[in-house]
């Protein structure tokens, strides 16, 4: 399963939503020429929980914040 869809599972299972723009967003390096898969300290710290807080609400935060705790789980 593509890691897009096991975050949405997860987001969906834990907060009752899916949340696909703030899966997308906190992605969107993963894999870039730039980055590789360095792109996790680029886009997935505190900064990014406020800044999705900031653009869609507390609860896209929440959904944030439980996407990077499931990728740093990977490393």
């Amino acid at each position: 399963m593509r890691s897009f869809d096991v975050h949405c599972n997860e987001t969906r299972r834990l907060i009752r939503k899916v949340y696909e723009a703030v899966q997308r967003r906190l992605d969107v390096f993963a894999g870039s020429e730039e980055y590789g898969m360095r792109y996790r300290k680029v886009q997935h710290h505190k900064g990014d929980i406020r800044r999705t807080v900031e653009l869609s609400g507390i609860q896209s935060g929440e959904a944030a914040r439980q996407h990077i705790i499931s990728d740093l789980k990977k490393e």
